[in-house]
């Protein structure tokens, strides 16, 4: 409609003309400049006869002071006119006041019934608070319902959420693709969060091909939204060399922005190994050893095992092969295989600590069993071939365990004494 005939018929009363003249000046639009009291002006007129447009507009203008001074009084109260018409925007709007406990007493009840009347009439906001206010009460059926309409109208908050769904099976079939093509739409929306879980699948190959530069990129793009999670990754690309030529001095800087979270033991630890092995920067055991007991302080199996070595070793504190067993023990009993090699060394070599055969043999079992270890197996080997307080010489079982070792040396040892004894 041209703006002629737009403003003879808004003079002349015809309401819907009066809004769209109004939201004219409001925005600037048909030729207009931007003139926000001629645009409140225009859309009151509308809005007294009801038109539930424009009370909305009207609200909007008192809620934010644009042409009227500023009153979320006024605000809810147009809001609440066109509601009472059904007005999605307006309900929506009711459902953040009391949401927020803005003017009106908090009434999270009250709030949730505005949105769902607003997501019913598609308005995009809505959609997403639904979702993702089921998703809160673990009602993921209805999560993954409500977030799939506001993810395909756009809605990045719901897109990452239905990407989180996916991943982790919430209210629908796990589904790593679908998981990566969310998370993937809403960081092109610029949406936090899902810039580093971007990352976090191209490191690791989730539903989409691994490619250690395009994480990379993701993640630098995370870490200058805020998100210091990515910090740690590129930390690792650059200690590693994935996606990136090695800088140790690089990897130490990243590793060492997030290191100072406490609760982030995977950073502590590997901070602590960057001290103890010299990457990145001067090398200070001691400065590793404090790094290692923060680690063990939330009961981390590597931290464990990595101080046994320092106190094995007397490096940043004085060797004290005790402590370094007691160190490997609590390690090994949370699975680190490494740990439990030692710790099986330990209860073999009388200038350790005290010698037990038998729990030598059962924690070079659980070392092999864990990663497959052939020197653990070549030790199991030699505990049967030669036997000991408490253990019993047994060939076959040696030769079993050398073959597992490939040694050729040992079975042929062991073969020969069999030999002989006629086994």
């Amino acid at each position: 409609m041209k703006l002629t005939t737009l403003i003879k018929k808004a003079e002349s009363g015809d309401v819907h003309a009066q809004n769209e003249l109004g939201v004219a000046y409001f925005n600037g639009l048909k030729g207009l400049g931007v003139n926000k009291e001629e645009g409140v002006r225009w859309l009151m007129l509308a809005a007294e006869k009801r038109l539930p447009e424009a009370q909305t507009y009207v609200g909007v203008a008192y809620c934010v002071g644009l042409g009227v001074e500023q009153s979320f009084e006024a605000a809810f109260n147009w809001w609440k006119k066109a509601a009472r018409q059904r007005f999605g925007l307006a309900e929506y709007n009711l459902g953040v006041m009391y949401d927020e406990g803005i003017v009106v007493k908090k009434n999270r009840r009250t709030a949730f019934r505005y949105f769902m009347r607003a997501a019913k009439q598609g308005i995009i906001a809505a959609l997403d608070v639904v979702g993702r206010r089921y998703w809160s009460k673990s009602n993921y059926v209805e999560a993954f319902n409500w977030c799939s309409l506001a993810a395909k109208a756009g809605a990045a908050a719901s897109q990452y959420a239905l990407g989180e769904m996916y991943e982790n099976g919430y209210g629908v079939e796990k589904n790593a693709e679908q998981s990566f093509y969310w998370y993937l739409k809403a960081a092109k929306q610029g949406y936090v969060n899902a810039l580093f879980d971007v990352g976090h699948a191209y490191y690791y190959g989730k539903g989409i091909t691994q490619d250690y530069k395009e994480s990379r990129r993701w993640f630098e793009k995370a870490v200058r939204q805020g998100d210091e999670g990515g910090y740690y990754f590129l930390g690792v690309m650059f200690l590693k060399g994935f996606g990136v030529r090695r800088n140790y001095k690089k990897a130490f800087k990243y590793i060492s922005k997030v290191a100072k979270d406490e609760k982030d033991i995977s950073a502590i630890r590997l901070f602590g190994t960057l001290y103890e092995f010299g990457r990145g920067t001067k090398r200070s055991y001691e400065d590793a050893l404090c790094l290692y007991r923060k680690a063990a302080e939330q009961q981390d199996a590597f931290a464990y095992y990595r101080l046994g070595h320092l106190y094995e070793n007397g490096r940043g504190v004085q060797q004290d092969f005790k402590q370094a067993f007691n160190y490997f023990l609590k390690a090994a009993r949370l699975g680190n295989a490494k740990a439990m090699f030692n710790l099986a060394c330990y209860y073999r070599d009388e200038k350790k600590g005290k010698t037990n055969y038998v729990k030598a043999l059962k924690w070079f079992i659980k070392s092999f069993e864990k990663n497959e270890n052939l020197y653990a197996a070549l030790q199991i080997g030699e505990l049967y071939e030669e036997g000991g307080p408490r253990l019993k010489p047994d060939l076959k079982e040696a030769e079993k365990w050398y073959e597992i070792a490939k040694n050729e040396k040992a079975l042929e040892r062991v073969r020969v004494k069999m030999t002989e004894i006629n086994i």
